[in-house]
């Protein structure tokens, strides 16, 4: 089966997703999403800036820089303290209550780096764990389970997830977006049917198959990357300061 309608859609996407004037920020951990996106900017020459966040001894900081290097490209890495991040989450305790430790992780990382980004429009890749069988709790499954697992991702998502990251986006006076979740694009995917999109246990095929097919360097399509909230360090930290999924500790 070709892939090529999917990623020259995806190519549109990020078209789309650039600024009217200036640069961009993309939120890079240097795993395969947001690599796709900087060097299918790159390859379009749509302005952008690459920041990553991380903890003293996360591993996204190395990655990230070998993965831009690998492009011909480079990454800001923006320091984080312990006291940065249990700030940020005991913010967004108060605001959103009832977020599991795992969405907390993923929202604090968001804030931090929403906060740091040096430009108004910044670009993220919400979306493609979804669109794309990332999940380790969807790649086991198999037909009408899969379908049922991946369909509910995608509606948290577009019910919980973005709309609390877009509105951080908005508190820190920046858009927030993200070309995996660009309407002509989800459509495009939406054409091919989950169990075309997963190969039985492996993270993301078609995404893969898409960046190999554009051309990015191999060493970054096949190398296996932790979740943008695990590379930061921001779940390590948070779980040692919690003592079930509810609260977190302040100071």
């Amino acid at each position: 089966m070709s892939w090529s309608h999917v990623l020259d859609n995806l190519v549109a996407a990020v078209r789309r997703a650039a600024p009217a004037e200036g640069t961009a920020t993309l939120l890079f951990s240097g795993g395969i999403d947001s690599s796709l996106l900087a060097w299918i900017a790159q390859r379009e020459a749509v302005p952008l800036e690459l920041l990553t966040i991380a903890l003293p001894g996360g591993p996204d900081a190395e990655l990230a820089r070998r993965s831009a290097s690998a492009m011909g490209l480079s990454t800001v890495v923006a320091p984080l303290t312990a006291e940065d991040v249990r700030a940020a989450a005991v913010r967004l305790r108060e605001d959103h209550p009832g977020l599991t430790l795992t969405d907390l992780s993923v929202q604090t990382a968001m804030a931090l780096a929403l906060h740091r980004a040096p430009t108004r429009v910044v670009w993220c890749g919400q979306g493609a764990d979804e669109l794309f069988v990332g999940y380790a709790h969807s790649r086991a499954l198999q037909g009408e389970a899969l379908a049922a697992r991946c369909e509910a991702d995608l509606r948290k998502l577009d019910r919980v997830d973005l709309p609390i990251s877009e509105e951080l986006a908005r508190r820190a006076g920046k858009v927030l977006r993200s070309p995996y979740l660009d309407p002509g694009f989800v459509e495009a995917v939406g054409r091919i049917s989950w169990t075309d999109r997963s190969r039985g246990g492996e993270s993301k095929p078609l995404l893969r198959e898409m960046a190999r097919s554009a051309g990015l360097p191999s060493e970054i399509v096949e190398r296996p990357k932790k979740a943008f909230q695990y590379g930061s360090g921001i779940h390590r930290l948070l779980r040692k300061t919690t003592t079930d999924e509810r609260p977190v500790a302040r100071g």
